[in-house]
């Protein structure tokens, strides 16, 4: 039997998402978001190999629009992305994954699972990233930035 998500059942896995981070959250106090990023991280390792097979994206893929494709498949929310003097800024307003907005967990710190999403997609198509993770910024528009510039 083969399992496709989507549509309606794309909200399961959101829940998955947001249940699972909404536990980091809980465990890792202030720390949250630095391990959210580490356990995000091989999550995007296996999202960029399951985009790499299904022929989503390919190691020819420009890191932006590697990134735009992951969060389009995954169905985040709204995505904006914006080009400033250091990069690129994708910016998610109402997005269907969050810890805090969506599953109420009354966390402290954030436990965004996309900045190691992010990272674990391209360092999977072999593009790495300049920075540990991308910086996120959250908000009614959260901000994930990037600088692409060397990649």
């Amino acid at each position: 039997m083969s399992l496709k998500f989507v549509g309606d059942n794309m909200k399961y896995m959101h829940r998955i998402m947001i249940g699972g981070f909404g536990a980091v959250g809980k465990a890792a106090g202030e720390e949250s978001q630095e391990f959210a990023n580490k356990v995000a991280y091989e999550v995007g390792k296996q999202i960029g190999a399951e985009l790499l097979e299904r022929g989503k994206i390919s190691f020819k893929t420009n890191p932006v629009e590697i990134i735009s494709t992951t969060l389009k498949e995954i169905d985040v929310g709204e995505v904006n992305i914006l080009t400033t003097p250091s990069g690129k800024v994708f910016e998610i307003t109402n997005c269907n994954i969050c810890p805090k907005k969506v599953g109420k967990y009354p966390l402290r710190a954030t436990a965004c699972p996309l900045p190691g999403i992010i990272k674990g997609v391209l360092v999977k198509v072999e593009k790495g990233v300049l920075t540990p993770y991308p910086n996120l910024v959250p908000g009614e528009k959260c901000r994930i930035s990037l600088d692409l510039k060397d990649l």
